[in-house]
Parts: C-alpha cells; sequence; structure tokens
C-alpha cells in the first residue's frame, strides 16, 4: 500500500491506509481519503472490471 502512496493510519481503533487525492476542476490542493484495506481491494476490482468492459466494447461507432 505505501508504495501507492498510502499510509497507515489509526483511528477509533480501526487500521486505514490513507493518501491524498486531488480534487477535480482545482489547483488548490486535494483532500484526504483513508479506507480500509478490503475497501481499497474492492475498489481497485471494480476500476479493473470497468477498464476491461471499455475495451471488449471496442471503440465508439458515430451515429448516423
Amino acid at each position: 500500500m505505501r508504495a501507492r502512496g498510502y499510509r497507515l493510519e489509526v483511528r477509533n481503533g480501526n487500521s486505514l491506509w490513507c493518501r491524498k487525492e486531488d480534487t477535480m476542476g482545482t489547483r488548490l490542493g486535494g483532500h484526504t481519503v483513508c479506507r480500509t484495506a478490503e475497501q481499497i481491494r474492492v475498489d481497485e476490482e471494480q476500476a479493473k472490471r470497468n477498464v476491461q468492459q471499455v475495451q471488449q466494447s471496442g471503440p465508439n461507432k458515430p451515429a448516423g
């Protein structure tokens, strides 16, 4: 997780992996996002499925 920019934090007895993420549409900085290792794993798997789905659907065909 550290290689992906996360740092381990313990909050209320729970281990969370946190990192700063940019906020879309602003250059003023970002915000800190904290998730459990399981939440990160699920998010990464979903992102991989989304990429595969787009790749399998092929290029967009023009209308008409």
